[in-house]
């Protein structure tokens, strides 16, 4: 059964290269054309693939293609990020984690970790754990690296549903000179007073974690935010920033170059002029 769905998909990647006939298939699959047959002949019944009424080339049906359509942000964000996270957690071992902006809530939400293969033992956050803005070291560079418009817009958000998990006195007229300190570092830290725990959830707790954020940009537009935590008797912030800040730096770059390929990949039909294959 596995191996006939590898030949299946075999098949629909190389008509998404384009239409194709029996022999130019064959060509590019290296299958039987008996093999091929059967195959295509399943995918036309299942809806996926069409044979040209006038002419001897198959096509990919446009349901296969609005298939990709339904692949969110979020989605394509974890999956540029899995594989640099899984290489980069074999030479840091602190978990680290990638965060964007959650749909409704003033707060960022885990889109993608690489926890559970770390080595030290630190609270195994999920996918989908959320943090809030103001005090987090992921919130912080999330701020202030959004555009200023959309920052204010969020804060006021933030304002009128409370603070919980955020200091009662903390003065958001201050918090433009925080923000301009973590531009200047090109990464935020966690508030002194945070010691993590989950926004939606309403759980606080003091986990004796740092934690180091920076930045995944697609040029001057912000994507998510790189946050990685360890131990606070291991390292301070300078040791830490200077031992591993520049790696980070650097993973957040590759993360934002597949992004944007992905994002490319995922709309390139809808930039194509009409009528051409």
């Amino acid at each position: 059964m596995a191996r006939l769905v590898h030949r299946a998909f075999a098949v629909l990647r190389a008509l998404n290269e384009g239409p194709a006939n029996l022999n130019s298939l064959h060509e590019q699959t290296d299958l039987h054309r008996a093999t091929l047959l059967r195959i295509l002949d399943a995918l036309i019944q299942e809806g996926m693939v069409r044979r040209a009424v006038g002419g001897d080339t198959y096509h990919l049906k446009h349901c296969v293609k609005l298939l990709g359509r339904k692949i969110s942000k979020t989605d394509l964000l974890a999956e540029a990020a899995s594989e640099h996270l899984q290489s980069y957690s074999s030479l840091v071992r602190w978990p680290t984690d990638v965060l964007h902006l959650h749909a409704t809530q003033p707060c960022l939400v885990v889109a993608e970790t690489n926890r559970p293969g770390s080595p030290f033992p630190v609270k195994p956050n999920r996918i989908r754990h959320t943090i809030p803005l103001v005090p987090s070291a992921a919130g912080r560079a999330y701020l202030a690296f959004m555009k200023k418009s959309r920052r204010d817009h969020l804060l006021r958000k933030a304002e009128r549903l409370g603070y919980f998990l955020q200091s009662p006195h903390i003065n958001l007229e201050h918090l433009e000179e925080d923000l301009n300190v973590v531009r200047q570092k090109g990464y935020g830290t966690r508030a002194n007073f945070f010691r993590g725990g989950d926004y939606l959830e309403m759980r606080i707790e003091n986990d004796g974690l740092l934690a180091l954020a920076v930045p995944v940009l697609n040029g001057p537009d912000l994507i998510a935010v790189l946050n990685t935590q360890w131990n606070a008797k291991a390292y301070d912030e300078a040791g830490f920033s200077s031992r591993y800040l520049a790696g980070q730096i650097e993973l957040a770059a590759a993360i934002a170059a597949d992004f944007q390929r992905l994002e490319r990949e995922k709309t390139l039909p809808e930039s194509l002029h009409d009528f051409t294959e």
